[in-house]
Order: C-alpha cells, then sequence, then structure tokens
C-alpha cells in the first residue's frame, strides 16, 4: 500500500503507525505465534522442535567477579536472540526512518484533503494559524508558498523511481553497449509503463508512425 501512487502522506503514516503498534503488540505474544509456527510445522510435516546445541564453555579469567547467566533452554534462547532481536530491529528502523514523515505530516496537516472535507471553518483557520506562525518565523510570505508547494509533490516512497532505474539495467545491457539515448529512453518507456504499452493499438501506431516518416515529393 505505501507504494501505490494514490496513497498520501497522511495515509502512510496512519499505516506506519499500524505497523508500529503491530509490532509492538507481537513482542508480547510469543507463545501465540509459536502456536502458529507449530502449526504450520506439522502441515508441512516437519518437527517443530528446537535445535538443541551444545553450549561453548568460555574460559574465566582472574579477578572477574561474576558472569552473564547463559540460555541454556533452546526456546528461550530462541525468543531471546532471534524474536524480540527481529522485532526490535525492526522497530528501531521505523523510528528512525520515518519520524521526518510523521514530523512533516503533523506541520502541514492543514493541507491534508482529509482535513479540509472534515474540519470545520473555525479548526482549519486554527490550523491555519498555527501553521503560519510556526513556518514563518524565520521565513517570508513566497517561501511559505513554497514550502507549502514542496509538501503536496513530496512522494511517499521512491519505488517507482527505484523501478525506472532497475528497467534501465535491463534495457541496457552489454549486448546493447551502443544503444543511443533517444532508443534507450523509448524502450526505457515502454518497460517502465508495459501496462500502458499492452493497452496500445499496434495498428494505428503504425499507421501513425508511418504517416510521420512518409516521405512526399511533388510531381
Amino acid at each position: 500500500m505505501l507504494q501505490s501512487k494514490a496513497v498520501d502522506l497522511a495515509k502512510a503514516a496512519d499505516l506506519l503507525k499500524v505497523c508500529m503498534d503491530e509490532m509492538c503488540r507481537l513482542r508480547n505474544q510469543f507463545e501465540d505465534v509459536k502456536k502458529e509456527a507449530t502449526d504450520i510445522a506439522q502441515k508441512w510435516s516437519i518437527r517443530p522442535e528446537f535445535e538443541k546445541k551444545r553450549l561453548r564453555t568460555v574460559k574465566r579469567h582472574f579477578g572477574e567477579l561474576c558472569e552473564d547467566q547463559r540460555l541454556e533452554d533452546p526456546e528461550s534462547l530462541c525468543r531471546v536472540t532471534v524474536y524480540y532481536r527481529t522485532l526490535d530491529i525492526i522497530t528501531t528502523q521505523l523510528n528512525f526512518r520515518f519520524t521526518g514523515l510523521h514530523e512533516v505530516v503533523s506541520s502541514f496537516s492543514v493541507l491534508e484533503p482529509i482535513s479540509l472535507q472534515n474540519l470545520s471553518d473555525s479548526e482549519l483557520y486554527e490550523k491555519a494559524s498555527s501553521f503560519v506562525k510556526n513556518t514563518t518565523t524565520m521565513s517570508s510570505f513566497p517561501e511559505v508558498c513554497t514550502a507549502m508547494l514542496l509538501f503536496l509533490t513530496i512522494p511517499v516512497t521512491t519505488a517507482s523511481a527505484e523501478c525506472s532505474f532497475s528497467k534501465l539495467k535491463l534495457v541496457k545491457n552489454y549486448l546493447r553497449s551502443t544503444m543511443a539515448q533517444e532508443r534507450l529512453e523509448g524502450l526505457a518507456l515502454l518497460s517502465i509503463e508495459q501496462g500502458t504499452a499492452r493497452e496500445l493499438n499496434l495498428s494505428k501506431v503504425t499507421d501513425r508512425f508511418a504517416e510521420m516518416k512518409a516521405k512526399k515529393k511533388e510531381f
């Protein structure tokens, strides 16, 4: 859903919040996740058992008062080193990567279509006044307008651009090293917009191409 062209920043922020809440909820539901994994393993004829490994003995040095207690139970070891660790990494990365997105959405919430549709005139005026007050502290009116225009063009993700670069790598390979820029742009556009290209009427395209390239000579 985050890669959809129709999603806006407010919707993306809501989806990310739901994802964060789900990660936090899963951290306290290890037993439910284990039961689900056990059912899947039994369905696939796999023994649902934690692999038990031999623990390494670590030499203790002189002067050590104590050592960390090691987990000997395979299930507890998997829960701490795999399950909790994975969820913590996901939660940390979501916070690190999308904190700025939530701040932008909160600052420019008055421009969101859902706000313009649902809020009353007084609420819109209050949000607009707060937005102007926060943005005009060190800025002029033209800069505020520029910031608003930039907000309206901020993409949620860069998936489309990344897919375009991937298509370029597929189109221009080592066997097509002498391809000119115009031909490369045309083939890349057809590859990126292949959904639209498949709906084109090839007969009409061919006729139009022939009309454009036809050389008329007067006799």
